[in-house]
């Protein structure tokens, strides 16, 4: 297993070489959410969008960004795509290499647009944190989320689908599975008894 520096380190040499085709890269979700909680990652996921039409264009593209670091990309599509990651709204296609130990995921977007707003669409609320130029950025549903010890779901989502599922079983001992409301509720409470 591998520390969260070296992690780190590994996030942004991937990040630096991919500002070459994305400048608005970040590395979401998982990764930053784990070393916030003080915890090494599995993966690192790395969302970004290009304009080149085709995976073997992208591959090429990678390519030359990557040079000389000796990297085998392997792409996922279609049916292919872990099924945490289907329902993700402008998901074009994952790239996987390992670099220093240290597993990565290109995370493909269709559209820049679309990229901005990735962890805004996150499906748990503890999963909507960010990291760039060697800082995490946690959001408000995020950082609700670790006051309350509950977590909760965006629009769209339920706590049957893959993502959300792996996300309650992962976190039980930690967060309740929950509503943005009640996790408010939650904080209000807290707040009151502390001022008794």
């Amino acid at each position: 297993m591998t520390t969260i520096e070296h992690q780190k380190q590994v996030a942004d040499k991937v990040l630096e070489q991919l500002y070459l085709i994305c400048p608005e890269a970040i590395v979401a979700g998982g990764a930053p959410r784990d070393w916030y909680l003080g915890k090494p990652a599995n993966d690192i996921d790395v969302y970004f969008s290009s304009t080149t039409t085709t995976a073997s264009k992208l591959i090429k593209q990678l390519e030359k960004c990557f040079d000389g670091m000796q990297i085998k990309f392997e792409q996922q599509m279609g049916k292919n795509i872990n099924p945490l990651y289907q329902t993700m709204e402008g998901l074009v296609r994952i790239i996987e290499f390992v670099l220093d130990g240290v597993k990565v995921q290109l995370i493909q977007m269709d559209t820049t647009k679309r990229l901005y707003s990735v962890v805004g669409n996150m499906s748990v609320s503890v999963c909507k944190v960010w990291y760039t130029n060697g800082k995490i950025a946690p959001t408000r549903d995020f950082l609700i989320t670790l006051k309350s010890g509950v977590m909760f779901l965006s629009p769209k989502y339920n706590w049957n689908d893959p993502h959300p599922t792996k996300m309650a079983e992962m976190f039980k001992d930690k967060f309740t599975c929950g509503t943005q409301d009640i996790a408010k509720e939650r904080i209000i409470t807290m707040s009151l008894r502390e001022g008794e």
